[in-house]
């Protein structure tokens, strides 16, 4: 058990080692601080308006099922289509077999 425990406190102490080194170089340190008042920003605009979030997965919801009823009625003409197909297939070369016969005829 102790085993455990100086593994995950090294790994701990690796990984704040790790993040302070690469916070040495500026560009990171920009970065990192601006993606966090980025996030910070989102997070309270969430605890603000919490009905907004619940609004915008609503209509996100709402969305990807127009999407996907639109997608089966798609699949549903293509597959109908395709039916049709197998059905006028046999009856189209029934009848270019005759058509052929009879310039055969005629020649």
């Amino acid at each position: 058990m102790k085993s455990q425990n100086k593994l995950l406190k090294g790994l701990f102490i690796g990984a704040i080692a790790g993040a302070a080194l690469s916070l040495l170089d500026k560009k990171t340190r920009d970065d990192v601080i601006s993606k966090s008042r980025s996030a910070f920003s989102k997070i309270k605009q969430c605890a603000e308006n919490p009905m907004e979030i619940v609004d915008k997965t609503k209509e996100k919801m709402n969305s990807v099922k127009r999407t996907i009823e639109q997608t089966i009625e798609d699949i549903e003409f293509v597959s109908e289509k395709v039916k049709e197909l197998k059905e006028t297939t046999p009856k189209v070369m029934e009848i270019m077999k005759e058509a052929k016969e009879k310039w055969k005829e005629r020649l």
